[in-house]
């Protein structure tokens, strides 16, 4: 893909306040690292993503497609990594994101001899000081399924979410490493006695769709830690 796909996909308000502020972090200019990103069912979130990662990665298509937003954060070629939440790969979400950024060795003890979760030095070492973007997309569908699979006495939906907290506590030690989290239409995730919570006020005891037309919310690093172990 290249400046073809802007021609095709139209460049929101929303989508521009996320690049230019993941943009200013990756430039090692501004202190949130982390965002979360909620859009209607086809709201065009997933194209917000690729669209971010293809800026993010290739400096010539940022100055030309939004030279206003690029003048001032020149920070190169940033590495980008998507994870969907329909994946299920061997080495667990850790270890697929230290692979593809590079670094695997820092994240196989933490799921060869069994899933552990890592902790917040084993993260800086995994996103280093270079820009790096992570984009983690329908994280719910990951950890509905992640919450049936047992770890002793424990579930590996509970890894998973102890391994996304120290993700973000290690932000502020890598200062040009952005994480934008997104979802489909439900705010579900685990609860504090390991249960599939929705993490916003409801009448009711189960989670209801969101609908409706685009609905972009871009919460900073400091809205988001504790955020996965929020219940209803």
């Amino acid at each position: 893909m290249d400046a073809s796909f802007f021609r095709h996909n139209h460049f929101t308000d929303g989508l521009e306040r996320l690049v230019r502020r993941g943009f200013d972090r990756l430039a090692g200019k501004a202190d949130d690292g982390a965002f979360y990103l909620t859009q209607a069912m086809g709201g065009g979130k997933t194209h917000s993503l690729i669209a971010f990662g293809l800026l993010a990665s290739d400096p010539g298509l940022r100055h030309e497609i939004v030279p206003n937003i690029t003048s001032g954060n020149d920070f190169g070629a940033a590495k980008v990594v998507i994870f969907n939440g329909h994946q299920n790969p061997e080495t667990l979400l850790w270890g697929y994101l230290a692979d593809k950024l590079g670094r695997p060795e820092a994240m196989a003890p933490f799921w060869r001899n069994g899933a552990k979760t890592p902790g917040v030095d084993e993260w800086v070492n995994v996103l280093g000081t270079e820009p790096v973007l992570i984009l983690l997309d329908e994280l719910p569908s990951y950890l509905q399924m992640a919450q049936g699979e047992p770890v002793g006495s424990t579930t590996l939906g509970d890894l998973t979410i102890g391994a996304l907290e120290r993700l973000f506590n290690a932000l502020p030690r890598c200062p040009r490493a952005c994480v934008v989290v997104t979802n489909l239409k439900d705010d579900v995730y685990l609860g504090r006695q390991g249960q599939l919570r929705c993490p916003r006020s409801t009448s009711s005891s189960r989670c209801s769709p969101t609908t409706g037309r685009i609905r972009t919310s871009i919460r900073s690093a400091r809205a988001l830690r504790g955020y996965f172990r929020r219940a209803c």
